[in-house]
């Protein structure tokens, strides 16, 4: 069953893909009743109409159910940059005292973050306390590199179980651009699944961010395949003694198309600074060979004057202001991909930058030939116009 849903907001277009059956609506808790295990896998998207100031929370909306539903006993894991939302705090209070377990971390490097993520520290380690649950403060092991500082940038959260009115799921994972903060009037994307393989390689993240223990460290680069179409990636990409391996999963990945003619190459991007430039060399290699490429980024990268190149070389480019501000950092592939025609989507809180390949902790969630390709292309066809 597939659902697709089309809101208009206050003027705001929201495109909210759904594929299976979310349910996340459903409401009511009712132990007595024999539920459905359902399967999960679905997109979910905002955009703001860059004409007005419209302030809604598509993503952090189904956050908040999917934290409604979690039931007593069962887990629930958070990674992220910021954590001051307060409908998501206020859910996450209300879910504790019934009975379900947190797991949060929270970056505690970037000055920023550090500031803005002290209350729910606070008020949740306070309410934490002599509990199964907590809260950590993450500062990261990595070396900083001259004025950049490594920091944690993820936005996922696990659920071991949620259980709706005539259903339940198991091992949900929610991945997502979207910072779980109070701004939000940003186009953002986000993915929902469930998926018991996806959840353990997020669990097994969670666990070498929190544990040091485990890995010497508190990162560890990871590539998790799960199955022949679903990979996620963990960063940053160091080993040893903090040293990058001088290798770019971007450009690893578009190493593997083939037939140019026949592949299209789709980039919606909100960070990318001169440390990615490789990738803009290789999107220019894959036009010159007769590919097409599309990229949507903001207009004060770092990278304009290359971009600018891979315009002239053939490329579609959309430079927006930050009054029009996207916040997605996904990339689509549809082609000729080692040897098979193939769909791609690249997603997660990944950016094209530097930092985001050899400092901050980030995730890249990899997609072959999935259900929700249609979905994020018609998406990127939105933010074209």
């Amino acid at each position: 069953m597939k659902l697709k849903h089309i809101l208009l907001i206050f003027g705001l277009l929201l495109f909210v893909a759904c594929k299976k059956n979310s349910e996340a609506q459903e409401g009511g808790n009712d132990k007595t009743f024999q539920r459905t295990e359902r399967v999960i896998e679905q997109a979910v998207f905002n955009l703001i109409n860059f004409k007005e100031a419209v302030n809604t929370n598509p993503i952090l909306d189904t956050l908040i159910e999917y934290i409604k539903h979690s039931p007593e006993s069962e887990n629930v894991y958070i990674n992220c940059a910021r954590l001051d939302y307060v409908p998501i705090l206020n859910a996450i209070k209300k879910a504790f005292k019934e009975g379900v377990n947190f797991h949060i971390i929270v970056d505690y490097n970037a000055p920023l973050n550090k500031t803005r993520n002290q209350a729910a520290i606070d008020q949740l380690g306070a309410l934490f306390l002599n509990s199964a649950s907590e809260i950590i403060p993450y500062v990261s092991d990595v070396t900083d590199i001259g004025s950049s500082y490594a920091k944690n940038h993820q936005k996922y959260a696990i659920f071991s179980k949620v259980e709706f009115e005539k259903s339940f799921t198991k091992y949900i994972v929610l991945v997502t651009s979207r910072n779980f903060m109070n701004t939000g009037d940003k186009a953002q994307d986000a993915v929902i699944m469930s998926s018991e393989g996806l959840y353990n390689a997020f669990l097994s993240n969670w666990e070498a961010m929190s544990t040091p223990s485990l890995s010497g460290k508190n990162f560890v680069y990871a590539e998790d395949k799960v199955g022949d179409s679903l990979k996620a990636i963990f960063f940053p990409r160091i080993f040893g003694n903090d040293q990058w391996d001088g290798k770019d999963p971007i450009v690893e990945t578009l190493d593997g198309l083939s037939d140019f003619t026949a592949d299209t190459i789709a980039v919606a991007m909100a960070g990318w600074t001169t440390g990615r430039k490789d990738i803009i060399r290789k999107l220019k290699d894959l036009v010159v060979n007769g590919a097409t490429v599309e990229v949507i980024t903001m207009e004060g990268n770092s990278v304009k004057k290359e971009l600018e190149q891979l315009e002239t070389s053939g490329a579609f480019l959309r430079l927006l202001p930050r009054s029009k501000a996207i916040h997605t950092k996904m990339m689509l592939i549809k082609g000729i991909w080692r040897g098979e025609r193939t769909t791609i989507i690249l997603c997660g809180s990944h950016n094209y930058t530097g930092s985001a390949l050899k400092l901050n902790n980030e995730d890249l969630i990899m997609f072959k030939n999935s259900i929700l390709f249609d979905d994020y292309w018609q998406y990127f066809q939105i933010l074209k116009k």
